[in-house]
């Protein structure tokens, strides 16, 4: 996206975020962590990020496997119409943090967008032409995170992949992690008021998609509802 579009990007979402805050009679207190975590997640929302790597550590040769293999399933997955917004390969640091003694089962992990059922039915079909086996996929929406999540493994690789309902949707998910569930280590300056929006506000984000009120086609799709 070109720079001047950028910026129009990440303007607009700091005016979504005035918005959201004013609904909620938010004090007018400085709320950097806010700010720095929103435009974060405005820009991985819009933009992304598919540059896999498996730094050296736990698991480092299933994890090279898995730079390899998710590099070859995004390229089959873009031949299919399916193009992968986020792609990871999971962190030693990550793997450990979990308490991990096998390989997880997201060692893998993508993201793509979904607008709709349909989009969640050709998703899934691309996968599978793609040489992905399917185990299980389901819908999800709880406080903080909506999309449909499908497990299963690419040429023996466990991965997970992801469906967001929409780039608000993902953003606020992004801010809800970082201000509520992990302040410490991903927001270290946050006061009260960032804590209090990634509580929420950011939830109230998330939930503005197409998910709550769709259910019944996913599970048309053969997706289960949680």
């Amino acid at each position: 996206m070109p720079p001047d579009l950028l910026s129009i990007a990440t303007m607009s979402f700091a005016a979504e975020l005035q918005k959201q805050a004013a609904k909620e009679e938010l004090q007018k207190q400085a709320i950097f962590e806010t700010m720095r975590v929103g435009l974060k997640a405005a820009k991985q929302a819009l933009f992304g990020g598919k540059k896999l790597s498996a730094a050296p550590g736990v698991f480092h040769a299933e994890r090279n496997a898995a730079v390899a293999s998710g590099d070859e399933l995004m390229g089959a997955l873009k031949q299919r119409g399916l193009n992968i917004h986020r792609a990871r390969v999971k962190s030693p640091e990550s793997i450990q943090a979990g308490g991990h003694t096998k390989v997880p089962d997201d060692l893998l992990g993508m993201q793509a967008y979904a607008k709709s059922p349909a989009d969640v039915g050709r998703h899934l079909e691309a996968l599978r032409g793609s040489g992905f086996n399917v185990q299980r996929s389901s819908a999800i929406t709880r406080p903080g995170y909506h999309g449909v999540n499908v497990k299963g493994d690419y040429k023996g690789v466990p991965a997970e992949i992801q469906f967001s309902p929409g780039r608000m949707s993902n953003a606020g998910q992004i801010m809800e992690h970082s201000l509520a569930y992990k302040p410490k280590t991903e927001a270290p300056y946050s006061n009260f008021i960032d804590r209090w929006f990634g509580k929420k506000v950011a939830p109230k984000m998330v939930n503005s998609n197409w998910m709550p009120t769709r259910k019944g086609e996913l599970t048309g799709l053969g997706v289960s509802v949680k």
